[in-house]
This record gives structure tokens, sequence and C-alpha cells, in this order.
């Protein structure tokens, strides 16, 4: 996980690259929760993967082409389920601690969020790498 000031989903991209991977792929819930714990375990509310919305037509995939069947969205502290794509800008996928167990949000890459609460909290640019083998 890497919070290291990358000031966009292009340059968290390039820096998974640059150190021989690729942002994550989560294919199970097993994954899912292994990472979601981990996040949590580190210290972060949140973190991106490598699950990206095409704008043309509003559909989710992985950025390398990669595929999985498996989807985990969550719903809001509103009772919205996710992806809402709300403001027409959270192209994202996340896990999101305030989604609860692990369930993912749409968000866009660092912006600035609020709570549930209503409280401001840090600009979202924490991602997740992952490695072959």
């Amino acid at each position: 996980i890497y919070d290291d000031g990358e000031n966009s989903w292009e340059d968290a991209m390039d820096k998974c690259r640059s150190l021989g991977g690729y942002l994550a792929v989560i294919n199970d819930s097993d994954e899912n929760e292994w990472l979601f714990q981990y996040m949590v375990d580190q210290g972060h509310d949140e973190a991106f993967f490598g699950l990206l919305r095409d704008e043309q037509d509003d559909s989710w995939g992985y950025i390398y082409g990669d595929s999985s069947s498996f989807l985990d969205w969550g719903t809001n502290s509103k009772g919205i389920l996710e992806p809402n794509n709300s403001g027409g800008k959270e192209n994202h996928a996340e896990l999101d601690v305030h989604m609860h167990d692990g369930h993912w949000n749409d968000a866009s890459f660092g912006k600035k969020v609020y709570t549930p609460e209503g409280e401001k909290y840090k600009d979202r640019y924490t991602y997740i790498c992952e490695w072959d083998g």
C-alpha cells in the first residue's frame, strides 16, 4: 500500500509499474478480505486498486485488461448502493472502511471527501500495488 504523494491515477499506475507491479486486481472474497485487513492494519481508511469506470459506457473493468467476475460494491451511509458516480466524477474503485466489512466504493482519486459524520478528511491518494509470483 502506497501513500507517497502521487498526484494522479496515472502517477499511481506508473509507480506500480516502476516497482515491477501493477495496481491490484481483486479476484475473490478471500483476497478482498485480506487486502482490506492489511489496509486497516497499515492505518489507512481507504485504498484504490486497479478497477476503473469506463466513462463511455459506464462499465467497470481492470485497467490492464485483467478480468475478474468478483465484485463487492457496498452501500453508503445514505443507503445508496455503490457505485453511484456521485458528482459525475467517481471513476475509480476503492476499499473503504466507511463501506463496512471491506465492501467497495467508487471515488475520485486525489479528491477531498467527507466521512459519514460530515467531517472532511485527507485527500485520497492511497493505492495498492501487487506483483505476480
